[in-house]
């Protein structure tokens, strides 16, 4: 059986071998070359996609990362934008919160109308 899971970047292999790796990314099994003449080490564009699920992780462990209580702040995602919601200490908590979430990779607005302090 064969695997073209990358067929618009050119990259066809079979399932039974090692991963490949088309333009940084892991994307079928199989050591075959690539019928682009990009090889798994060669320099090329970087196609990545975030999901939602992806960028709702990434915020709640840099939320955590940057000394933020994570546990306390909900995090919802629809498309590029992003949702805070639940309590932390004071205003500049609230700030670093939206910043934070700001700088994820996929995140394109914020809304922290439902994050509040005291």
């Amino acid at each position: 059986m064969m695997i073209c899971a990358a067929l618009a970047l050119g990259a066809c292999a079979s399932d039974q071998s090692e991963p490949v790796v088309v333009n940084d990314n892991v994307t079928a099994g199989g050591a075959g070359a690539m019928a682009d003449g990009l090889g798994p080490m060669q320099e090329g564009p970087t196609f990545h996609v975030t999901t939602e699920e992806e960028i709702a992780d990434e915020v709640q462990e840099e939320l955590g990362d940057e000394g933020l209580d994570a546990s306390a702040i909900s995090v919802r995602v629809d498309g590029t934008s992003v949702w805070l919601s639940g309590r932390v200490r004071d205003g500049a908590e609230w700030e670093r919160a939206i910043a934070i979430a700001d700088d994820v990779e996929g995140v394109e607005t914020v809304d922290a109308s439902e994050l509040f302090y005291d």
